[in-house]
């Protein structure tokens, strides 16, 4: 926690203290394309996988959710506010693409249940970019800004009984919006008048409250339709889960000065 506050603070002082300058032909408004991977800043515990054979527990892995980790595509557009300083509107998604994200117990020889999770995240975002030169060689810009984020997450659930059986459900959380904080640092390389390719390092801090699961199609005997709140301070319910979206991401993009 240490080091991502101090990456953020890093980022907002470069931000502070940009002030070389760009050829005075720049243009006013650009169009962006962005992709990327992510990698979660902590995690909600969301179970184990684990192998047996009798009662003898010969394997386990813990698994982490973080709605931030997956691929990411962003595009949006930069409009050159003031000197060296543009503002930028975007939009982005991002989903789940990593291994780990299901919890498998398995009883050798005999039975099996699964629960494979599934997110995604849809958000629009506000920003200012300022640009600056290093040493007169490179072409630096740091991102600072805020976002609405929403995240749509769940899970398909797998049950194989000891004679062969097989019952499915599946599960659909109802999340509340983040309201997100986002910083960036990159690097860009003009690759001629009309195309700009730039690298970064990108850092969005969030987290969701998940209200409720809602489980659906559930076939066989094992499962059955039902929908579980989540509430503060009841004593027949759960409080709701917060799963952490903070990431850092690796994202390399184009944009497109137009006019």
């Amino acid at each position: 926690m240490r080091g991502l506050k101090a990456a953020w603070v890093s980022v907002l002082l470069i931000a502070g203290v940009a002030s070389a300058y760009h050829s005075t032909d720049e243009k006013k408004f650009d169009l962006f394309v962005t992709t990327g991977y992510g990698f979660g800043v902590g995690g909600l515990y969301s179970g184990s996988s684990r192998t047996f054979s009798g009662t003898t527990l010969m394997d386990r892995e813990d698994h982490y959710q973080n709605f931030g980790w997956g691929i990411k595509i962003e595009g949006g557009a930069d409009y050159l506010l003031m000197d060296h300083v543009y503002g930028l509107a975007a939009i982005n998604y991002s989903f789940s693409a990593v291994p780990g994200t299901e919890n498998k117990q398995e009883l050798i020889g005999t039975s099996t249940n699964s629960e494979k999770f599934h997110w995604s995240v849809f958000g629009t975002k506000l920003g200012i970019k300022p640009t600056f030169k290093v040493l007169d060689l490179l072409d630096v810009y740091t991102t600072f800004g805020i976002g609405l984020y929403f995240a749509s997450s769940g899970a398909d659930l797998k049950e194989t009984d000891v004679g062969g059986g097989v019952s499915t459900s599946k599960a659909e959380d109802s999340n509340n919006p983040a309201l997100t904080f986002i910083a960036a640092i990159g690097v860009e390389y003009p690759i001629n008048a009309n195309v700009i390719a730039y690298g970064e390092i990108n850092c969005e801090q969030m987290s969701f409250t998940t209200t409720k699961t809602d489980y659906t199609n559930s076939v066989g005997g094992f499962f059955d339709d039902h929908i579980v709140n989540y509430q503060e301070d009841v004593t027949d319910r759960n409080p709701p889960p917060k799963i952490p979206g903070t990431n850092i991401a690796l994202r390399v993009g184009v944009r497109f000065p137009l006019f």
